[in-house]
């Protein structure tokens, strides 16, 4: 796609059903943009871009402006092939802008292997900048120096629901800033190692919950060497309070700058919680350096860490 932006009837619900580039001219010239004057009428309400197929790259360009349209919040992007698999999909260089759900969706009852989200920004979406859904499998997800920024909900998060799984996850070199709930969500997952990557502002940092507990073995978590700061509630938590963690979880060389008065309520940096009753894997909490300054405001406490729960193999 040459330089300029591309809008109307046919820059919606556009489906790539072959595998494709799509490459743009620069994330900055070459835009996709929602036109909300010419309302889509043909069914779906989905917003700009759907892959249907494996082996596609979208790359340089910009996906920006999905409305509310019919009381639906649409999203920039999605990935989806109903009870099917996608492989090998690419997005490089490519902004997520202003869209009134998420900016890219990885939707409902599909199995996604080998994502790639690499040098992108989302920002100012109104949802989330990231979704899985509640029945999507993922193996293999990769986000590497990409920007998370002032979305309205978290910058990535995993739905909960039992069906929902994610292996061989990898963040790195990632900024989240000022993303409303959460910085980045996951719950049943396995393999995944999140490093190397900044988070501010906000709401919470990192998210480990499992709130609709699958089959699936979780667990052999690492995260390490980040940087958190000022954000609105815990750094890091870990909730596992209705399963078991099957395999290690690891919270190693990590960086916590706390003002705690931009708390929004009583807690701390590292609150991890385990299910009473069940036999986890080891937790190991290693060479990590929290620093908690400033005046209390809404949170009436703050802690460095908190341990709850079944506590059987932490150190």
């Amino acid at each position: 796609l040459a330089a300029g932006t591309y809008t109307g009837p046919g820059n919606q619900h556009v489906i790539l059903s072959k595998a494709l580039t799509l490459a743009g001219a620069g994330a900055a010239t070459t835009i996709l943009q929602y036109d909300p004057l010419t309302p889509w009428t043909l069914g779906g309400r989905l917003g700009i871009l759907e892959i249907r197929v494996g082996d596609v790259t979208v790359t340089d360009l910009t996906i920006r402006d999905a409305p509310v349209e019919g009381g639906v919040a649409l999203w920039g992007a999605q990935v989806w092939k109903s009870g099917g698999t996608v492989t090998n999909v690419t997005f490089d260089e490519v902004n997520f802008l202003n869209n009134a759900g998420r900016g890219l969706e990885l939707h409902n009852d599909t199995t996604i292997v080998n994502l790639v989200v690499r040098d992108c920004l989302f920002e100012d979406n109104a949802g989330h900048g990231i979704r899985s859904a509640s029945t999507t499998r993922i193996s293999g997800f990769t986000i590497t120096d990409t920007t998370f920024r002032n979305n309205g909900q978290s910058g990535y998060t995993q739905s909960a629901g039992s069906a929902s799984y994610l292996s061989g996850l990898h963040v790195d070199g990632g900024t989240f800033e000022g993303n409303a709930t959460y910085a980045l969500r996951v719950g049943n997952v396995y393999d995944a190692v999140i490093e190397h990557s900044t988070f501010s502002g906000g709401g919470l940092g990192i998210g480990f919950i499992t709130a609709a507990a699958g089959a699936d073995p979780i667990g052999q978590v690492i995260i390490r060497n980040n940087v958190l700061t000022d954000l609105g509630g815990a750094a890091i938590l870990v909730d596992i309070t209705n399963t078991a963690l099957d395999a290690p979880l690891t919270i190693e060389s990590n960086t916590v700058n706390q003002t705690v008065g931009l708390l929004s309520m009583a807690g701390a940096a590292f609150d991890v919680g385990l299910a009473a009753g069940q036999t986890h894997a080891t937790v190991a909490i290693d060479d990590n350096a929290i620093t908690l300054a400033g005046t209390l405001g809404a949170a009436t406490a703050a802690h460095v860490l908190k341990l709850s729960g079944g506590l059987s193999d932490v150190t």
